[in-house]
């Protein structure tokens, strides 16, 4: 610390890298290992930069500030207050900026790096009790006054800042709550600046909007809200209404139906509160003024969408039937249903119109493209006439009778086209299975149409001249020239579509092959696509290995390798080239290419439970390579060989009195009962004690010993219960038998 801080002083900081002094200061052994005055000097010499008159010292102070707070010791000092109230300053005079619609460049820069240091200093004291009440809360009604005083200037800055400020702390900023709704009524009514923001930018300016009409009011929030979103709704319908000057309505049945679903229009206008001014439109004068009507429309929309998302304290009742109407009439504004009035015969004016209702359709579908993360399963009510919406949008033709897809209207209107996929894709998501196809037919054409490759719309003849032959041969071949390379190097000019384009074809054709009854024609197409596109892109697939980016060209094939369709004689085996693309790493893929049975349960014999018991005994109870402990492992074996004999013993009688108690249950329901119970159980049992015994080779030795006894006398017995039963067959036949042929009487008759 002590080499740089001379030159923290006036102009000697020009002397030195500024981003290798901030390097410097951001490291922590630059701050622990200096002492106290050096600090002290450190933390003054930045403020005196924060405080100087001249812009570019500020500059510099503001982002100094922002590194030396990032350690903890000088966060929790005096100088942090200091700063602060120097950061407050700058932003109070705006910079010294004297003309607001002609601002300095080097002013905004400064204005815009307090901002960041404010909002940066404001998150590390977040969540500190003490640093919060003694530090933040006293200064933060000045930061939101400085804040709104730039919000002309820098508003990306100031709106980003004031509506953390407005979500956290709502008590400090009620008293600012309306001139901050103000401010951010003028910002959008600037119709010639707002369109010129970015799409961030103008979020956030609808964000704040939103929050700021309910959030600081301490009675009914929620009635407040719904009658701001009703009042929302009336003004789009009343822009709406400008198009009946230019169109018949009335040819549209259904659209007349949905527009008189939403709520009447109050009769006296005038204490109609709306957000914008009224618009002028003169299509006389500048046909262009009629897509004013298209801008005005999009940001209420905007604004429709984020009062939808914007978070409330409770549950708070939506009226989703009229936004799910006004995204249906704004997709059926269509020429193809509602025709140009006869009064209007200008040729570019009906090409705004038409152009207009195009932009029309796409706000549409915006709108609709946004419920189902919303609404989700609320939306199932509304599903088919949604799509039957969305099938509108897609341009036809007429040829010998037939209505096909109109593939040059489907490459001119290609933006909307996408996002008609993207809004179907969503709202498949929703269900498990969809078998009305007539309502997408027309949507996977259109698909399918964009995933060609195609040429550029060329001249077929060239342009000719009534002047002299030589001069019109001069200028046909002027006008060939330029075609000179599209016949030589066709490959250089074939429009491919683009990433984006091509993710959203996948994942609308994953849903499209997953959920739908698809023929075999259209499956045919989608599986030659993706079959090409992903040989396009074989490094990508990287041999099935998943990844961000290639999640959804696996996901893609994996589902048409497990929805191969439905009619099985005309389907075609695609495993083999799947296999190729994605089989090395692919579980899914290698079972169906290999084909193997599950594990079978396995029944543990008692012979083979008794082995691995004794096995498990005999690791437990593994003898240490030691002389000291022999005699005690030798115990210790002996013991197990006698508990394992008395443990077979037991078994072996409890088998034997189960199978007596079995075979005694079956002669019970016999008619003719056997002669003797005892010869058959007597030998049912020897035999299974020999087999116990045979397979038993592993006891000791005492054990085998006994068992051969019992089995010598087990023999023995057997035997002489089988001679007893040969000698009784020798005998009569009615020997042994319980049922008695009763005599026969023949009598004279």
């Amino acid at each position: 610390l002590d080499s740089i801080l001379p030159y923290l002083q006036n102009d000697a900081i020009n002397e030195i890298d500024f981003t290798y002094l901030l390097s410097i200061l951001s490291k922590p052994s630059t701050i622990t290992n200096a002492n106290k005055t050096d600090l002290n000097h450190l933390c003054s010499r930045v403020n005196n930069y924060l405080k100087s008159n001249n812009t570019r010292y500020r500059w510099l102070g503001s982002k100094l500030v922002i590194v030396i707070n990032l350690h903890s010791e000088l966060l929790m000092s005096n100088h942090t207050l200091t700063s602060m109230n120097a950061l407050i300053k700058i932003l109070e005079t705006k910079c010294f900026i004297q003309d607001e619609s002609k601002p300095i460049y080097q002013s905004i820069l400064t204005l815009e790096s307090c901002c960041d240091s404010l909002e940066f200093l404001i998150e590390k004291i977040k969540g500190k009790p003490t640093l919060t009440r003694e530090l933040l809360t006293p200064k933060l009604p000045g930061i939101i006054n400085a804040l709104l005083m730039n919000i002309q200037i820098i508003p990306s800055k100031v709106v980003s800042l004031l509506y953390k400020l407005l979500l956290n702390n709502s008590t400090t900023f009620r008293p600012f709550g309306s001139k901050f709704e103000k401010s951010l009524m003028v910002l959008l009514n600037d119709d010639l600046n707002f369109n010129k923001f970015e799409i961030d930018l103008q979020n956030k300016i609808l964000k704040s909007l939103v929050l700021v009409s309910f959030n600081l009011t301490r009675f009914n929030p929620l009635d407040i809200w719904r009658n701001k979103l009703n009042d929302l709704i009336l003004e789009i319908k009343s822009v709406l209404s400008i198009y009946s000057e230019f169109l018949n309505l009335n040819d549209d049945v259904d659209l007349i139906s949905n527009l008189t679903t939403l709520p009447k229009l109050p009769d006296d206008l005038t204490n109609f509160k709306t957000i914008f001014k009224p618009l002028s439109i003169d299509i006389d004068e500048n046909s262009l003024d009629l897509l004013k009507i298209n801008k005005r429309l999009q940001i209420l929309i905007n604004l429709l969408i984020e009062y939808l998302k914007t978070y409330t304290i409770s549950n708070i009742k939506c009226p989703i039937g009229y936004i799910i109407k006004i995204g249906e009439i704004l997709c059926a504004f269509n020429i193809k249903f509602i025709s140009i009035k006869r009064e209007i015969r200008d040729l570019s004016i009906k090409n705004t119109i038409k152009y207009s209702l195009l932009e029309l359709n796409y706000i549409g579908l915006n709108l609709l493209n946004s419920l189902p993360e919303l609404f989700g399963g609320d939306l199932l009510p509304h599903f088919n006439s949604i799509l039957s919406s969305l099938d509108t949008l897609i341009p036809i033709k007429r040829i010998n009778g037939k209505i096909t897809v109109d593939d040059e209207s489907i490459y001119e209107n290609e933006k909307l086209i996408i996002l008609n996929l993207k809004t179907c894709s969503n709202y498949l998501s929703l269900v498990e299975l969809f078998n009305d196809m007539s309502l997408i037919n027309k949507i996977i054409d259109s698909a399918l149409i964009l995933t060609k490759s195609r040429l550029p719309k060329t001249i077929d003849q060239p342009l000719t001249n009534n002047t002299t032959s030589s001069s019109s041969k001069h200028k046909k071949v002027s006008n060939t020239i330029s075609f000179s390379d599209l016949l030589s190097h066709e490959h250089l000019f074939i429009i491919n579509p683009s990433i984006s384009k091509l993710n959203i074809l996948r994942n609308f054709f994953k849903l499209i092959i997953s959920k739908c009854q698809l023929t075999t024609s259209k499956l045919s197409e989608i599986t030659r696509f993706i079959i090409l596109d992903s040989v396009k892109n074989l490094n990508l697939l990287n041999d099935g290995k998943l990844n961000d980016s290639n999640k959804l060209q696996i996901d893609l094939l994996t589902t048409l390798l497990l929805f191969p369709g439905y009619n099985l004689e005309t389907s075609i085996s695609i495993i083999p080239m799947i296999e190729n693309l994605i089989g090395l790493n692919s579980e899914l893929v290698s079972i169906l290419t290999n084909p193997r049975f599950p594990i079978l349960q396995t029944r543990v014999k008692q012979q083979q439970f008794l082995e691995n018991k004794e096995e498990y005994y005999e690791e437990e109870n593994e003898p240490i390579v030691n002389e000291s402990v022999t005699s005690t492992s030798i115990v210790n074996d002996k013991r197990n060989s006698e508990e394992l004999a008395i443990e077979s013993e037991s078994l072996l009688k409890k088998r034997k009195l189960q199978e007596k108690q079995r075979v005694e249950e079956e002669n019970e329901n016999l008619i003719f009962k056997p002669v003797s119970n005892t010869t058959t159980s007597t030998t049912t049992t020897t035999i299974e004690q020999i087999t116990v015994v045979e397979n038993d080779k592993d006891k000791d030795i005492e054990m085998v010993d006994d068992v051969k006894i019992v089995t010598e006398e087990a023999n023995a017995n057997a035997s002489a219960n089988v001679s007893e039963v040969e000698v009784e067959e020798e005998g009569d036949d009615d020997i042994g038998s319980d049922f008695e042929i009763p005599e026969i009487d023949v009598g004279e008759d």
